[in-house]
């Protein structure tokens, strides 16, 4: 690029526009960064997948808790907030608890006297509030006080809720009997007060079955993968259309309806991640959106993810509130009364 200047006196506003040409190519490289990008699975099967290979750092902690496992994990500035699966509950959430950094419980801060699923948890670090989804409700925590706030019913189920610049994200879905509607919807998080719909996706009514949406975000957008098809949504354009597309997951076969089973599906760190049914296997899908390359690994016990930071095995990592982490755990076979929890840094 040349640029010819000419007189002696430019003022701020000359030099202003002559900075905003010299960046803009790098500023239209950014927002096309993820710009209707097709992701092609080119089913290459790996053994594992090499946890250096997409993060620098695990980080471990062991609670001596009798979960059976770790359903939902959100992240603050001083304490980790998860919802564990409860025998009683055949594997599914009805508390939070709260744990320091170092991974120590310190106590459970939410059980209601008349138990309810927990679909997802959401945080919001200026105000110090923890949010808890159920299937048709939303309630705040004060975190300082590990009081409720609010507690709000809605007339949608909900999938996943999400902070993303002073707002919280709701996705979820609705039946009719002639009809299925996908949405994502906006509240104020200190009124849970309803906003706006950013995003409604509707379909012909069929067997009532649904994928759960997938919220992510960075510092500048925030994604939603929901939907019949393995698509996901930036709010750069207000969610109009497909930013990343997952294309051949079915490697060129009916799909059968296991979009069902398109879960954690997004954007964290330089990654976009998915998990996928193919020929009655679960898979989980990772790839590299600065170097193309990909990686595929069926979810098992001895395949996926595998820690070779620190050697303590096979994962399934699942997403957080955070841009940087995804987490996972390790129930002990031989130990009831112990699970593991681990957080992976994720590469950007």
């Amino acid at each position: 690029m040349i640029l010819i200047l000419s007189g002696t006196n430019k003022g701020p506003t000359f030099i202003l526009k002559i900075m905003m040409i010299l960046f803009l190519p790098y500023l239209l490289s950014i927002f096309n960064y993820y710009l209707n990008q097709d992701i092609v699975v080119e089913h290459v099967y790996l053994d594992g997948i090499n946890v250096s290979s997409i993060a620098d750092d695990v980080l471990i902690f062991e609670l001596n808790k009798d979960y059976s496992n770790i359903r939902h994990l959100v992240l603050s500035e001083d304490f980790y907030y998860l919802s564990p699966g409860e025998i009683d509950y055949k594997g599914f959430s009805v508390s939070v608890s709260k744990l320091d950094k170092a991974g120590t419980f310190i106590k459970e801060i939410y059980r209601p006297k008349d138990p309810k699923l927990i679909t997802s948890l959401g945080y919001y670090p200026e105000k110090n509030l923890l949010f808890v989804a159920h299937n048709k409700s939303i309630l705040s925590i004060d975190t300082n006080a590990d009081k409720v706030v609010r507690e709000v019913k809605v007339d949608k189920s909900i999938t996943r809720i999400l902070m993303f610049k002073n707002k919280l994200y709701v996705a979820g879905f609705e039946y009719t009997d002639e009809s299925e509607t996908y949405y994502l919807d906006v509240y104020d998080p200190l009124s849970l007060k309803l906003l706006d719909t950013k995003k409604e996706m509707n379909y012909v009514a069929g067997d009532k079955a649904f994928r759960h949406s997938s919220i992510t975000s960075n510092d500048s957008e925030l994604f939603v993968a929901m939907g019949t098809l393995n698509e996901i949504y930036s709010s750069v354009d207000d969610f109009k259309k497909p930013v990343l597309t997952f294309k051949n997951i079915y490697n060129n076969k009916p799909s059968g309806g296991n979009i069902l089973f398109s879960s954690n599906q997004g954007l964290v760190g330089k990654f976009a991640t998915t998990y996928f049914k193919y020929l009655n296997s679960n898979y989980f899908f990772i790839y590299d959106l600065k170097s193309d390359k990909q990686y595929l690994s069926k979810k098992g016990k001895n395949s996926g993810f595998y820690d070779d930071l620190k050697n303590t095995g096979f994962y399934s990592p699942l997403l957080t509130n955070s841009s940087e982490y995804m987490f996972s755990y390790k129930k002990y076979d031989t130990n009831e009364n112990k699970i593991l929890v681990v957080l992976f840094k994720i590469k950007s």
